[in-house]
């Protein structure tokens, strides 16, 4: 995969809280597919473990950044959609670690989203160190649509007009790609 680009100037440095710059849509950035976001993050102290290398879960923290600035660049929110009665909760998480990220480095978080099933969609992430380009990790999640009554249901039309079919190759298919 080529690294992911965030265009546009940096963030200033600050105090080294997290700072999040979403680049909006871009379409065929990193390879991931057609629509891309980049969300540029700063790992904070409190994302460190004892060695100032970022925590392993504090990764998955990213993912839901850079997942939520997605659907924010797509013009719907978490709060908007939760609010027309829908939901998307994780139902699987997978994370590969490749090269540690530290106190302090910004880091790029791509996110990309396929469609697996009518009620099912896959989040594909890269987090690459901004400073070297050096790819941190790559993962996915998966998540359901529920609705208020927290059963399965459909992703709204809005939602399934903006996604592509497929997703990787091991993409989860569910029960209907298991038989």
């Amino acid at each position: 995969m080529n690294r992911p680009q965030a265009p546009g100037p940096r963030p200033q440095k600050g105090s080294g809280h997290t700072s999040s710059e979403s680049s909006g849509l871009r379409p065929g950035a990193c390879g991931l597919g057609p629509a891309v976001t980049v969300t540029r993050l700063r790992a904070r102290y409190a994302d460190t473990d004892r060695m100032g290398v970022v925590y392993y879960a504090n990764y998955l923290v990213w993912f839901e950044v850079a997942r939520t600035e997605w659907l924010r660049a797509t013009g719907w929110s978490y709060r908007e959609m939760e609010h027309d009665g829908v939901a998307l909760p994780v139902i699987e998480a997978h994370c590969e670690y490749r090269q540690p990220a530290q106190y302090d480095d910004e880091v790029d978080v791509a996110a990309h989203a396929t469609l697996v099933t009518p009620v099912r969609v896959r989040f594909d992430y890269e987090v690459t160190r901004a400073a070297d380009g050096r790819l941190a990790a790559v993962g996915y999640t998966v998540h359901a649509a529920v609705g208020a009554d927290g059963r399965p249901r459909r992703l709204p039309a809005r939602v399934v007009e903006m996604l592509p079919l497929g997703g990787a190759p091991d993409a989860p298919r569910g029960r209907r790609g298991a038989r």
